[in-house]
C-alpha cells in the first residue's frame, strides 16, 4: 500500500488537500492540511519503499500455491537481513537504524526460537 501511495503521491496529496477543504470548521481543516508531506518527507518513503522490497521478495519466497517453500526461508531471510546490515551504514538510511535494529533483533530472536524448538 505504501509503495502505490508513494507512486502516486501527487494523488495522494491532492486527496489530501480536498478532504481538509471539505472539513466543517478551520481546526479539523488545518488538522487534515498537516498530514500532507512535503518533498523531503517523499523521498523518505521512497527510500523506505526501497527497504521494503527486500521483505517483499521474502516473503514472496514463502508463498507458492503448489510447492513446499520452507526450504527458501533461511537463506532468504539472511538476504534480507544482510541487505539491511548493508543499508544501515549507509547515510540515506540514517534515520531507518532504529528500525532496522529492532528487526534484526527480531529475527534473530526468530531464528534462535526456531532453532531451540527443532533440538
Amino acid at each position: 500500500m505504501l509503495i502505490h501511495a508513494e507512486s502516486h503521491h501527487k494523488s495522494v496529496n491532492k486527496f489530501v488537500y480536498e478532504l481538509a477543504l471539505d472539513q466543517p470548521t478551520i481546526d479539523k481543516t488545518v488538522k487534515i492540511h498537516k498530514l500532507l508531506l512535503n518533498d523531503a518527507e517523499w523521498k523518505k518513503v521512497s527510500l523506505f519503499c526501497n527497504l521494503l522490497a527486500h521483505a517483499d521478495d521474502a516473503q514472496q519466497a514463502f508463498s507458492a500455491s503448489a510447492i513446499p517453500t520452507l526450504y527458501n526461508a533461511l537463506p532468504v531471510i539472511e538476504r534480507m537481513y544482510h541487505a539491511w546490515e548493508k543499508a544501515s551504514h549507509k547515510k540515506k538510511y540514517e534515520a531507518f537504524v532504529p528500525a532496522f535494529t529492532a528487526a534484526k533483533e527480531k529475527l534473530d530472536e526468530s531464528v534462535l526460537d526456531l532453532t531451540l524448538k527443532r533440538y
